[in-house]
């Protein structure tokens, strides 16, 4: 079994996410754990602007992707996980494996750029949310999770959160390329 979990990056301001996600992942079957990190704050700062002068759409994309190889970072320095960086790096542990003991930390770096096969709109559609649905057809995840801050309803399909804005309007043209999608509330 091998799940991409896309950690929210409005999670890295909750002071209790290393022990909630540490949890939640004790809570998990046994797997190969790929976590991407969101933009969190420095995307959403990078919005505000955008709003207030609108700037070229892709080039605020190719802005906000760089902005979640730091919080991969920040995220990276509060657990002993092994990262992943290279496109080369995260091939080669394609081929291998992932450690099922703990999680490996992927950064956007090591499968996403501007030469990217999979096509996505390249504007504030795609999220991070649409980003580790890339990683997990990548690396042929048989999950992807998204965990968020906000309540999660049990009862709404993928449709349904993107329109309530939970996850992003891009979602919907990889969904069905990914075995089992589930969008969760880490508390």
């Amino acid at each position: 079994m091998r799940r991409v979990i896309k950690v929210g990056g409005s999670l890295l301001a909750a002071p209790q996410l290393p022990c909630s996600l540490t949890r939640w992942l004790a809570d998990q079957g046994t797997a190969e754990n790929l976590v991407l990190v969101g933009g969190g704050d420095l995307v959403d700062a990078v919005r505000r602007l955008d709003r207030i002068r609108p700037g070229d759409p892709v080039d605020t994309h190719w802005l906000c992707i760089e902005l979640m190889e730091t919080t991969r970072r920040i995220f990276a320095n509060w657990f002993d996980w092994k990262s992943l960086t290279s496109p080369e790096g995260l091939l080669q542990q394609v081929r291998s494996g992932f450690p099922s003991e703990h999680p490996t930390v992927v950064s956007v770096q090591a499968f996403y750029d501007r030469d990217t096969d999979i096509q996505v709109p390249l504007d504030w559609r795609t999220t991070s949310d649409t980003i580790a649905a890339i990683l997990a057809i990548t690396v042929n995840a048989d999950e992807l999770v998204l965990l968020k801050s906000c309540e999660i309803d049990r009862g709404h399909d993928l449709p349904a959160l993107s329109d309530a804005g939970i996850i992003d309007d891009a979602m919907s043209m990889l969904a069905d390329k990914i075995p089992s999608i589930r969008v969760e509330q880490l508390c």
